[in-house]
């Protein structure tokens, strides 16, 4: 009994890993109707396939996603062509969609003094902006930091604390430790 559980769990763990398949059962006719059914429903979602008017509050609203999903391989295995499928397919209006655009673009218009302002901001020249500099400079007192010209080197600040002689000086001495006399508490 307990080999069977164990066998059991390891056949699970592994199929929820991916390292064993799990067997596939056989599909009985119910269940393969009920897929031809949805494919027929998804085909009629997108506008391929018309269902009759009894049939047809079933169906959504196509859905509005990319363009090229409205081949599907699997409706052309089941008879309804590439070519039909692509003749069924209706581009959007642009006329519509412009329009819309148009609406949408007037209401959110700027006022024509807000609007010279902002274009003045991004149309300064660098003589207007070192003037700007200038005035600040004059106010606050603050320097900006000094720009290289091209060609130029800046200063290296090789200033070291220690001298070479200073090396030099504790690597030929060695200090000599005499431990049993340094320390008091022996």
């Amino acid at each position: 009994m307990s080999e069977e559980l164990l066998q059991k769990f390891l056949t699970s763990i592994e199929q929820e890993d991916g390292i064993a398949e799990i067997g596939k059962k056989k599909k009985n006719k119910s269940a393969a109707r009920r897929d031809n059914v949805k494919t027929i429903l998804h085909a009629a979602s997108k506008g391929q396939v018309q269902l009759s008017a009894e049939e047809s509050y079933i169906v959504q609203k196509p859905s509005t996603s990319k363009g090229s999903d409205y081949i599907d391989d699997r409706l052309a295995s089941q008879g309804f062509s590439l070519i039909d499928q692509a003749r069924s397919f209706k581009p959007k209006d642009l006329k519509k969609r412009n329009l819309k655009y148009m609406k949408f673009q007037e209401g959110r218009r700027i006022d024509k003094k807000k609007g010279r302002i902002l274009v003045q901001a991004h149309m300064q020249t660098k003589q207007d902006l070192k003037s700007l500099r200038k005035e600040k400079k004059a106010i606050i007192g603050v320097k900006e930091p000094r720009r290289l010209l091209p060609g130029q080197k800046k200063k290296q600040k090789d200033k070291s604390v220690f001298s070479d002689a200073d090396f030099a000086q504790v690597a030929h001495v060695a200090k000599r430790i005499n431990s049993m006399a340094d320390h008091s508490f022996l």
